[in-house]
Formats: structure tokens, C-alpha cells, sequence
């Protein structure tokens, strides 16, 4: 059975993880360490991907400044989000091996396991036709949804692939201050609000907690693809 290795890097500075990670993204394409999964939260930070533009940024950058918001472009996919305190970004340096070389495959199995903690915890998550990432909404209609009626988005997702290997990741909400995500067009997108996990559950769910079910749901699931 494939394992894989899983780091906590606890509180990090987001320039200091990302140097680290794609370290270790080299050490993975070269074989020389396992597949490997990133566990971490930021300092408050504004991260644009590739498919991303400043101009979702709708405050000053004086605003930014007074509340210690760094704004960095990165290489990831997807559009701009937030990362801070109380949100479990999780980075699996994953080798797809021959026969499981299918991108979008593996991106729809980073959302099917934040799909399933998040519901594990007791809150209705799913993700929606069309858009990238999860999202919770007021009533339970299922894991999947056919269009966006009103949910907010829990869960972000933007992955990058070298080498037939995934980093970058996924960033939950946990139990973090939401207010900078009204600073932006979460991922690019108009109207949409962020919420936290614990916003959406029958009583609040440490954020170690759901380190370990994030653990616990890649290992089954990336075992079991």
C-alpha cells in the first residue's frame, strides 16, 4: 500500500513554505524522498496564481499594510485568495505514476477529501459544477451541486505540476478572521463569500483535529483511486 510522508510545518511565513516546498518538489521529481504532504498555516497573505489579476484586489494598499497583508504572485493555478491564522493549507508533493497521470483526476480528489472532512465535522460541503474548490450552503442537497445557488466557499484549491508531480494545494477555513476575504473577488470571482468550518458545525472542531482528518482522508482515498 503507497504511504506517503506528512510534514506540519506549523505557522510559516509564506515565502519561507514555498521556498521549502519546492525543494522538496525537486527531491520528489528526482526520487529521492516519498510523496510527501505539506501541513501549514500563514501569516496573513494575499497570493495571486497564475490565472490571476490585481485588479480582484478592492482596497488600497495602504489598507493591506496596516493589517501586515503581503501580496504575492505565484505560480500556482487558479485566481487570488487569502491565506492567515486558523486555516489549514495543506500541500501534497504527490507523484502521479503511470496509469494515473490524469491532472484533473487528482484535483477532484484534493476536493472530494476536504469534501469529506469538512462533512465528517457535520457541515453540508460539496462542490459545484463549475467552479474549483468547496463550498458549504444553508441546506444539505448533496456532494455535488449543479450550479451555484448562494454557497460560500470553504475550501480553495490551486495546484501546480512539474514533473508529473502535484504542489501547491488546498486552504481550508477553519476558525480564522474571514474579513480580509472581503478585500478581494475570492478566486476571481464576484459576489462569492468565504466561511469557516466551524461556522457550518454542530460545535467547533480543533484545528488539529482536522489536521488529522485531512491525513487520515488522503491516505484513504489517494490509496483507493
Amino acid at each position: 500500500m503507497p504511504l506517503f510522508e506528512v510534514l506540519d510545518w506549523g505557522v510559516q511565513p509564506y515565502r519561507q513554505a514555498q521556498a521549502a516546498m519546492t525543494a522538496l518538489l525537486h527531491e520528489r521529481i528526482a526520487g529521492s524522498r516519498a510523496d510527501t504532504l505539506i501541513l501549514v498555516e500563514h501569516p496573513p497573505v494575499l497570493t495571486i496564481g497564475r490565472q490571476g489579476s490585481r485588479t480582484n484586489i478592492l482596497v488600497a494598499n495602504e489598507v493591506l499594510r496596516q493589517r501586515g497583508i503581503e501580496v504575492l504572485e505565484v505560480e500556482r493555478g487558479g485566481d487570488i485568495t487569502y491565506h492567515g491564522p486558523g486555516q489549514l493549507v495543506a500541500y501534497p508533493i504527490f507523484h502521479l505514476p503511470a496509469g494515473r497521470r490524469n491532472v484533473k483526476e487528482f484535483l477532484h480528489l484534493v476536493e472530494r477529501v476536504i469534501v469529506a472532512v469538512c462533512r465528517q465535522c457535520g457541515a453540508p460541503a460539496c462542490t459545484i459544477a463549475g467552479l474549483t474548490g468547496v463550498w458549504i450552503g444553508a441546506d444539505d442537497t448533496g456532494v455535488q451541486r449543479a450550479a451555484w445557488c448562494g454557497e460560500k466557499k470553504v475550501a480553495s484549491l490551486g495546484l501546480a505540476f512539474k514533473g508529473w508531480t502535484s504542489y501547491h494545494g488546498v486552504a481550508l477555513n477553519v476558525n480564522g478572521d474571514l474579513t480580509p476575504f472581503a478585500f478581494i473577488n475570492l478566486c476571481g470571482l464576484h459576489g462569492k463569500q468565504a466561511v469557516n468550518l466551524n461556522d457550518a458545525t454542530p460545535q467547533p472542531v480543533p484545528l488539529a483535529r482536522v489536521k488529522t482528518m485531512v491525513v487520515e482522508t488522503f491516505h484513504q482515498l489517494w490509496n483507493s483511486a
